[in-house]
């Protein structure tokens, strides 16, 4: 905390919170397991192979472009990450989703389902625009 008396409070304050409302770990594991499983659906429907790692309220959306899955880093590295890019700032730029170019997401307390089906839908929506794009 930098010796930031203010953001030591702050930090104490929210562990304290969590320590006493753990149905909030729960609730957030749920949404992103929920997250994860949902992209991949439309996407992989859709025609753009994808697998979307992470754990709990984390996830990172990669595009397999060939590979079959993703069981290293090895095989993260080999992923389309010029087109995971493109994803990325289509969320941001057309769908008002806040989303740093290939970087992890991450939820917090703030984010519920009405979330996540606009990310899973603008997801959908950005596989089918991008296939589209393929067979032109």
């Amino acid at each position: 905390f930098s010796e930031n008396p203010l953001s030591m409070i702050a930090g104490y304050a929210m562990l304290d919170h969590l320590s006493r409302n753990e149905y909030i770990y729960e609730r957030l594991n749920t949404l992103g397991e929920y997250i994860r499983s949902n992209i991949d659906k439309v996407m992989n429907e859709n025609g753009l192979r994808v697998k979307t790692t992470g754990l709990g309220s984390l996830f990172l959306t990669h595009i397999l472009d060939g590979l079959e899955d993703i069981k290293s880093a090895r095989d993260v590295a080999r992923c389309n990450t010029n087109l995971q890019r493109v994803y990325h700032f289509a969320l941001l730029s057309i769908y008002d989703i806040f989303f740093l170019p290939n970087k992890l997401g991450a939820l917090s307390v703030e984010h519920d389902m009405v979330d996540a089906r606009r990310l899973i839908d603008a997801s959908e929506e950005i596989a089918r625009e991008l296939r589209s794009m393929k067979t032109e």
